[in-house]
């Protein structure tokens, strides 16, 4: 309650020093026209002002939120098992380089997602959080080129020569080491 009155406090002010101009002046003649103009000019101003000062705080809700993704949205996963260490498999994906355009999902270990159309092929900066080993693919069903990364991850992907080629990935335990077994 008391965030949204600190975003509507302004524009309420505005209008009502608006309101408090035209009384105190009483011989204002709202029907020239240059005052009119101005009158007019100001008052879209307040109303403006009120609905981006209402707008804006929702919009920016809404953009802080859209970065963490359930791992469905992203892949789908191949072979199921049950997670072996609770905590891991947080990993950063992004679709340009030095952390751009990015999404965080945690995914359950153990388990090859095929990445969707939104993400397969597209991804230029990855990095798994700590303690998390992460395996990804250049092609379906976690087969193919594999590459391994562990915290922090890559910025850009060109360095390794898999940039927008990541199909599948797979998480384990860092304490996991080598390739994986499935």
């Amino acid at each position: 309650m008391i965030s949204t009155l600190s975003y509507v406090s302004p524009p309420l002010i505005l209008t009502f020093a608006l309101i408090v101009n035209l009384q105190f002046y009483p011989s204002f003649d709202f029907f020239s026209h240059r005052r009119r103009r101005l009158m007019l000019s100001k008052l879209f101003f307040a109303l403006s002002f009120i609905g981006a000062s209402l707008a804006f705080p929702r919009a920016l809700q809404t953009e802080q939120n859209s970065n963490m993704s359930d791992p469905n949205q992203i892949g789908t996963p191949t072979n199921q098992s049950q997670p072996t260490t609770p905590g891991v498999g947080g990993v950063f994906l992004c679709h340009h380089v030095n952390w751009m355009n990015c999404t965080y999902a945690v995914f359950p270990p153990n388990t090859c997602f095929d990445l969707n159309d939104d993400w397969n092929g597209t991804i230029s900066s990855i990095g798994p959080d700590n303690g998390t080993l992460l395996w990804v693919y250049t092609e379906m069903n976690c087969t193919g080129n594999a590459t391994e990364f562990v915290f922090p991850g890559s910025s850009n992907l060109m360095d390794k020569d898999i940039n927008d080629r990541i199909v599948s990935i797979n998480i384990l335990p860092q304490t996991s080491t080598g390739n994986q077994t499935q």
